[in-house]
């Protein structure tokens, strides 16, 4: 069996993706129809191939229900902050019960985080 010769359409190498990106760039750049329509036959099929063989970072089940919870509940607690921070007279004691609050829905984010990296 004769080794494989790389395509010079390849886009598992870095100067094959870097050409591919600057002729899309030209062709968008150009506005023509025909130049966007040739990088589409040139590079096309390249470029499905190299989609097909990377794997996403995000896992397709999203993020958690906790996750999500606990990021709407740090939301409403950093608003709550915002608002006694920007009172006329904002009452620090109550500035300082959110901040903790906050604080402490980070970490149950940071966790929730932690859970779905493994």
């Amino acid at each position: 069996m004769t080794p494989m010769i790389p395509s010079n359409r390849d886009l598992e190498f870095d100067g094959n993706l870097t050409q591919a990106r600057y002729e899309l760039h030209k062709a968008i750049d150009r506005g023509g129809e025909a130049e966007q329509a040739a990088w589409t036959r040139n590079w096309g099929e390249a470029a499905l191939t190299r989609a097909e063989g990377v794997s996403p970072d995000w896992d397709e089940s999203g993020p958690s229900e906790r996750l999500i919870q606990a990021a709407s509940r740090a939301t409403e607690i950093a608003a709550n902050l915002h608002a006694a921070l920007h009172r006329d007279a904002p009452v620090m004691s109550t500035a300082k019960e959110h901040l903790s609050s906050l604080r402490r829905q980070l970490l149950t984010i940071n966790e929730c985080l932690d859970a779905e990296d493994q």
